[in-house]
């Protein structure tokens, strides 16, 4: 799209908008003819990674996206074009849901890219059942609300492929999303591409490339642009000189182009001087955490990503959706325990309480409002006590002589869950209430399942400027498993009091513990138990071991080193993000100790609406862990979130790297 960087920039758009829309043609300033077959020669070059990107990520996860696509729904793309890329996810669709349950219906203004969309999808989906398979003629947000006319009881899975986000600023993006989710309604799900900020000469090359391919195709746009102001000069044939712009304060890709000479535009008092830049394309690039926090403000629920640090793919889900999905998960886990009334922990309630416990704080979180009585009130919280004295907890209702039975919570639940529903299809809910109550659940699955931005929680920010920390070295492998095996039969890690706080050593004493508590042992044998299969530990040698920070501060205090701090996993994290993975598994593989006692920021100020969530736990005893777990949720997974447990839990999927004691 033209405008002008000098004083005519919206006058100049306006003459080129009202004399397009007289033309009455639509004509494509980029992607006519010529354009379009430049496009088809610019996803070809080395230089341009978005469009190969996409295509090799779509068709390595559409798998993994599928799981997060309603079975039955609709699958709509905005701006298909040939719908080239689509087929791949359809495919995947066909195979799991069949051709009954297979539906497509595809947006774009150009009636040819349509009959070439259906073309292409019959040749590439032979299971697509023709009937099945739409086309609409339209702009994108007229075309959805066709496709909703038609398809008024059924999920749609809206595509946004091909980093179109990337056309619009902010406020536009939330617009459109927000307009996504009014017309789809509660019943919605947009799966939307972007390209992630990265490296500005990648970037350059990518909108620069050496055979001055993108460069024709931006000046054919402006000739085009040119032909509708009345404007008369030979654009293509040179003069117009071609400048690509990577503006880091905006994070955006800018092509420009600069007058040749003086020259006005007929029948308007609007007139470029020779040498003004005239802007002709921005290409906007995102960080997962600016795209979080967009779709949080316009009313979405971050689903599930994909990236390969270059490029991202992210489903959201509308707020109702959202929670069946969560829901969905939540009974999964909770069928697969034989014995509600067995405790996960010793220390903590039984099964039964985690189902009610989710339910109750939900209710009692997104519908404030609505009366609370006994059963809301017995789960309203859980219980964490002190490992060394479990006298010691935080304030939380009692528990019952008895609790309740499985059918009665059951029960319970469900009328939760419809009070839930109904408020979620009437937008009667508050989205950083939503979020809470999501999170909450997704935190206790995971717990369970071992036996701008969007929403955060209050310790988690405010956002802080870059630490300062010394230099350091870093293991770049967390401890694995045959190196724990060796601490603990080669070098007696257990019978050592001098590698131990005191009070670790004598609580592991008296427990009895005298390895991780993921493991069984036998003599020399031993057995890691996951939470998909117990292995014999040659099997899994090579992988991070998973241990409380008592146990890991005794293997370093052994090999003269030293746990990370959180200000120092932070500088790995950064230092990871442009090198490749130089340190294995910051993210991933298990929650990451650190040396950090669990407080709140600089600044910090606990949340109105859930304040003992953070503060009830600064208490010295419980430690900072970072990344996540096998177990932790896709929606769950920021750099920003921070986990927290007490030196000495065992029961938690967490490794630690060690990091020399005396680095100079």
């Amino acid at each position: 799209m033209l405008s002008s960087a000098g004083r005519h920039c919206q006058r100049l758009y306006q003459t080129i908008a009202t004399r397009h829309q007289l033309s009455c043609r639509r004509r494509r300033y980029l992607y006519d003819a010529h354009g379009s077959a430049l496009y088809d020669k610019i996803v070809d070059l080395q230089e341009y990674y978005p469009y190969r990107t996409e295509i090799n990520m779509l068709k390595n996860e559409s798998p993994s996206i599928i799981e997060h696509i309603v079975p039955g729904s609709v699958i709509v793309e905005l701006g298909c074009g040939s719908a080239t890329k689509t087929g791949l996810i359809l495919n995947a669709l066909l195979e799991r849901d069949g051709p009954e349950g297979c539906f497509f219906e595809g947006i774009d203004c150009s009636a040819e890219f349509l009959h070439s969309a259906r073309r292409n999808l019959l040749d590439t989906c032979p299971g697509l059942l023709q009937g099945n398979l739409g086309t609409i003629c339209a702009l994108y947000l007229d075309g959805l609300k066709e496709a909703r006319r038609r398809h008024p009881g059924k999920v749609l899975c809206v595509l946004w492929l091909g980093s179109s986000v990337g056309n619009l600023d902010s406020e536009q993006t939330m617009s459109f999303f927000r307009s996504v989710l009014s017309i789809g309604g509660s019943d919605t799900q947009l799966f939307v591409c972007a390209d992630l900020w990265k490296d500005a000469g990648m970037l350059h090359a990518a909108y620069c490339d050496s055979q001055g391919v993108t460069e024709q195709f931006i000046k054919n746009g402006l000739a085009n642009a040119m032909d509708v102001l009345g404007v008369h000069m030979p654009v293509l044939a040179g003069g117009w000189q071609y400048d690509v712009v990577v503006n880091a304060d905006l994070q955006q890709v800018e092509m420009w182009v600069v007058a040749p000479c003086n020259f006005y535009v007929p029948g308007t008092d609007i007139s470029i001087v020779q040498g003004e830049r005239v802007l002709m394309e921005v290409s906007r690039k995102f960080t997962q955490t600016r795209l979080r926090g967009l779709a949080f403000q316009a009313g979405w629920c971050w689903q599930a990503s994909w990236t390969d640090g270059k490029y991202s793919m992210q489903m959201l889900n509308s707020p109702r959706l959202a929670f069946e999905s969560c829901w969905a998960d939540t009974d999964a886990l909770f069928a697969s325990m034989p014995d509600w009334a067995s405790h996960p922990i010793t220390i903590r309630h039984p099964f039964c309480f985690y189902y009610g416990h989710v339910a109750a704080f939900a209710k009692l979180k997104v519908l404030p409002m609505d009366d609370v009585d006994t059963w809301d009130e017995m789960f309203s919280r859980g219980i964490d006590p002190d490992v060394l004295d479990t006298s010691k907890c935080h304030k939380h209702p009692d528990a019952p002589a008895q609790w309740p039975t499985k059918a009665e919570i059951l029960e319970y639940s469900s009328q939760v869950r419809q009070q839930l529903r109904t408020a979620l299809r009437a937008g009667r809910y508050d989205m950083r209430a939503l979020h809470l109550a999501l999170e909450h659940e997704r935190m206790h699955q995971e717990t369970l399942a071992g036996a701008a931005s969007g929403f955060a929680w209050d310790n988690e920010g405010p956002r802080q400027a870059p630490q300062k920390v010394e230099a350091f070295a870093a293991a770049a492998v967390p401890v694995t498993v045959a190196q724990f095996r060796s601490f603990i039969l080669q070098e007696n890690g257990y019978d050592r009091p001098e590698l131990w706080d005191p009070t670790d050593f004598n609580h592991f004493r008296k427990s009895g513990q005298r390895h991780p508590a993921t493991w069984t042992m036998a003599g020399s044998e031993v057995w890691v138990h996951t939470n998909e299969a117990t292995l014999h530990w040659t099997e899994v040698a090579d992988q991070h071991v998973w241990v409380s920070q008592a146990e890991a501060l005794a293997y370093c205090r052994a090999h003269d080193a030293r746990m990370m701090t959180e200000p120092e996993y932070t500088r790995l994290l950064d230092e990871n993000a442009a090198s490749d993975e130089r340190w294995e598994g910051l993210r991933t593989g298990g929650w990451e100790w650190t040396a950090t006692p669990f407080a709140g920021l600089q600044g910090f100020t606990p949340m109105h609406d859930y304040p003992e969530y953070s503060t009830d736990f600064f208490d010295g005893r419980h430690i900072v862990l970072k990344g996540s777990a096998p177990s932790t949720h896709s929606s769950m997974k920021r750099d920003s979130f921070r986990n927290y447990y007490q030196t000495q839990y065992p029961y938690m999927f967490a490794k630690f790297r060690e990091l020399l004691a005396n680095f100079e």
